[in-house]
């Protein structure tokens, strides 16, 4: 049975999440506590899947408690749920949660999201990856920046200009998104060089998926990764994000699919950069066996540690609170068949738009492929599309370059 446990200095708060989650009582085992203190002696004596806490608790407060629980229980997912923080005190749980999660939340929504958080612990089934994922420090959760485009995209009327405020107030991403849009991938003839110009020109959700992505990049610079083709796999993947929404579009998906395939494009990858930077040496050793078998990279994760990156990247960008179709996409963007669908999904479009990218780019030898699967096509009796997303490609290729 999961266990999780939940810290809130009001009673009637945890009264109602008791309430609120007695239709799982036979699923999951909850605990409930007003101190952080009787909640790390509990967590001594018993092991936590998931912890919910509070900002402001009596005693230690809620980001010293989740900081002392990624200390000592690393495996141990770690949710904010707060709705009355200041700044300051939003600024610092960021550094100590996975997720945050803002109160009231309906019974519906917390469930799901609860849910979700278990059901992402079993893409991982080394428990070994899965305490290096959880315990990682550098990734606790959603880049501030990120959450505030995404409110403002949520408002009832999203503003442009507002977008660009708000980017304009980190002025290193600032400079990111105008040397990206300036770049010969986007083909524009004049140069931008305004954030509110960038904005408008890209859209709002290209916008938002472009800033987690700059983000989750930058933060892999330190010498365990000086010997690592960072800026190979970023070309890489800026580009299979590029194919896969323009995929997605061709095949008529929605805009929420879309932008899930750019951004799980943009990401897919990003599992790579995450061992190498936490398991150095045996990660190199990976990298070397895979050129030495001429065999891809996954395969060889697989044998070394019971999982590939595309897990680990999932995973952790689960914790983040992306959607399941960003999640899965990333999952399983080697083994698409092994994912439930039957019809055409943004995992078809991110699959085979990283191949067809190796394709068009020549791959790394870590990256060999037999190229895309007949048969997984075949049973989404899209046999005949491969011909069409390859042309696209090749066209976009001609006409932009990262």
């Amino acid at each position: 049975m999961k266990r999780m446990l939940f810290v809130d200095d009001e009673p009637l708060v945890l009264q109602g999440l008791r309430r609120m989650l007695r239709s799982m009582r036979n699923e999951w085992k909850l605990y409930f506590f007003t101190r952080a203190e009787e909640a790390l002696k509990c967590m001594d004596k018993i092991h936590f899947d998931i912890v919910v806490s509070d900002i402001r608790i009596p005693g230690m407060g809620g980001v010293r408690f989740l900081n002392e629980v990624r200390t000592r229980y690393p495996q141990t997912v770690r949710i904010i749920l707060s709705g009355h923080c200041d700044d300051d005190a939003l600024l610092q749980s960021i550094g100590v949660a996975h997720q945050i999660v803002p109160k009231p939340c309906d019974a519906n929504s917390l469930k799901e999201i609860l849910a979700h958080t278990f059901a992402l612990r079993g893409l991982l089934s080394n428990t070994g990856l899965q305490k290096l994922v959880s315990g990682i420090d550098t990734l606790p959760s959603v880049p501030r920046l990120y959450l505030d485009i995404n409110d403002e995209l949520m408002s009832s009327d999203p503003s442009i200009q507002r977008v660009a405020d708000i980017i304009s107030t980190d002025l290193g991403m600032t400079a990111k998104i105008l040397q990206m849009i300036n770049s010969a991938f986007f083909g524009l003839r004049c140069k931008v060089s305004n954030i509110k110009q960038a904005v408008t020109l890209l859209g709002l959700n290209t916008i938002s998926s472009f800033v987690l992505t700059t983000h989750f990049f930058s933060m892999f610079k330190g010498d365990n990764l000086r010997n690592f083709p960072i800026d190979q796999i970023r070309t890489h993947s800026m580009r299979t994000g590029m194919f896969a929404a323009a995929i997605s579009n061709a095949e008529g998906q929605e805009a929420n699919a879309v932008d899930d395939a750019r951004i799980a494009g943009f990401l897919h990858d990003c599992g790579k950069l995450l061992l190498a930077d936490k398991l150095t040496k045996p990660y190199i050793d990976v990298f070397e066996q895979s050129h030495k078998d001429s065999l891809p990279l996954w395969q060889i994760e697989y044998r070394q540690f019971e999982a590939s990156h595309a897990e680990v990247g999932a995973y952790l960008l689960g914790l983040w609170g992306l959607s399941d179709n960003i999640v899965e996409a990333i999952a399983f963007h080697h083994r698409p068949e092994d994912c439930p669908h039957e019809d055409f999904y943004p995992i078809t479009a991110v699959y085979v738009a990283n191949l067809i990218e190796h394709e068009i780019t020549g791959p790394a030898p870590e990256d060999l492929t037999n190229g895309v699967s007949e048969n997984y096509l075949d049973m989404l009796h899209l046999e005949n599309k491969l011909p069409e997303w390859r042309k696209i490609c090749y066209d976009l290729d001609t006409q932009k370059e990262v």
